[in-house]
């Protein structure tokens, strides 16, 4: 089922974990874009018993550190997720409120033109890792993990790609859509869902947020659910 919302992060991630079947047996997320780690509650309200947050943001995962510093169910690392394990930019992109949750691995093409308020503010060097690498330089059974959640800024078919040899260990996926070329070298939805349909995947439910320009409102991105077959 398709829905097209208001953009409210927190009310998507709510949506689309309460479509995951009760009944089914729920370990640990994997959540790649953590933030502040404001799904967290969600989680555990939804039957998940452990955390992993990956936070490519320096200055970001020192705020999501501290915030989890005295909760023992809950991981953090600072690490990018793409399709190669190598040195990489992370582009901090800002509003006028100082709102850095567009910042990304990947420059713009159409995100800031159409959001004229979004502007770069920093690049800061770090390390991306596939997903496979990185689970295991940090000692993380992927067998304790069912719930993949992937919100990294139109950078996230190249963490699927690069994740591909573990993904069928996951039962559920939640990742973010772009139906526009937001980002550069970004893969849009139907390459998204045609690589995790070759991984015996389905969607479950789907978000849509629009965006307009002039008196044209347009899909833009959105939070898609799929549930292994």
């Amino acid at each position: 089922m398709v829905k097209v919302k208001e953009d409210n992060h927190e009310e998507d991630s709510a949506i689309l974990l309460s479509k995951i079947p009760d009944k089914t047996d729920k370990k640990g997320v994997i959540h790649i874009g953590a933030h502040l780690g404001e799904e967290a509650e969600l989680y555990f309200k939804s039957g998940f018993n452990e955390i992993v947050f990956v936070e490519a943001n320096p200055k970001t995962f020192l705020k999501l550190k501290e915030k989890f510093k005295n909760d023992t169910r809950v991981k953090c690392f600072n690490a990018a997720i793409s399709e190669k394990t190598e040195p990489c930019k992370f582009r901090v992109y800002a509003s006028r409120t100082n709102n850095t949750e567009s910042s990304s691995i990947l420059p713009f093409d159409q995100f800031d033109k159409i959001v004229s308020t979004l502007k770069l503010v920093e690049e800061i060097d770090v390390m991306s890792f596939t997903l496979p690498m990185f689970m295991d330089e940090n000692n993380l059974n992927p067998k304790n993990f069912n719930l993949l959640v992937s919100d990294i800024q139109g950078a996230d078919y190249l963490a699927l790609l690069g994740a591909k040899e573990l993904l069928t260990g996951f039962d559920y996926i939640i990742t973010e859509l772009n139906y526009i070329s937001l980002y550069k070298d970004s893969k849009n939805d139907d390459k998204i869902k045609e690589l995790l349909s070759f991984l015996s995947f389905e969607v479950e439910e789907e978000i849509v947020h629009t965006l307009y320009e002039g008196d044209t409102v347009f899909p833009a991105w959105g939070e898609a659910l799929f549930i292994k077959k």
